[in-house]
């Protein structure tokens, strides 16, 4: 994916933050793909950015919106990973929002009998 001048800016203060928080040492951006980003991982930065994306919803203080950015700088394996955890952690909350919106609807506990009446 072919970054635009703001992209680029984006994923320049999100590696800033990186290298703040000791996640990486350093960094390179060898062409305009996102994929030409070089990072190299301190020990234990893969590790700590991941679980901020998975459970945080400002990872690093960063906004919510450049989460998917930090997701596109992990490696691919531990990208898939992420995305996964992601995604069942939106389904869990989605479930509890739902359950929620029945019961403040319906006044009754979660599942709700129908009435034959």
């Amino acid at each position: 994916m072919k970054m635009t001048v703001k992209q680029r800016e984006r994923v320049i203060r999100i590696l800033e933050v990186l290298k703040s928080k000791s996640c990486i040492s350093s960094y390179r951006i060898e062409g305009e793909e996102i994929a030409s980003v070089v990072l190299e991982w301190q020990e234990g930065g893969l590790d700590r950015v991941s679980e901020e994306v998975v459970h945080e919803v400002r990872p690093f203080g960063l906004l919510q919106a450049d989460r998917g950015w930090l997701v596109l700088l992990l490696p691919k394996e531990r990208r898939d990973k992420v995305a996964d955890a992601m995604f069942t952690t939106l389904q869990q909350s989605l479930q509890v929002m739902a359950k929620r919106a029945l019961v403040g609807s319906t006044g009754r506990r979660f599942p709700c009998r129908i009435s034959k009446k």
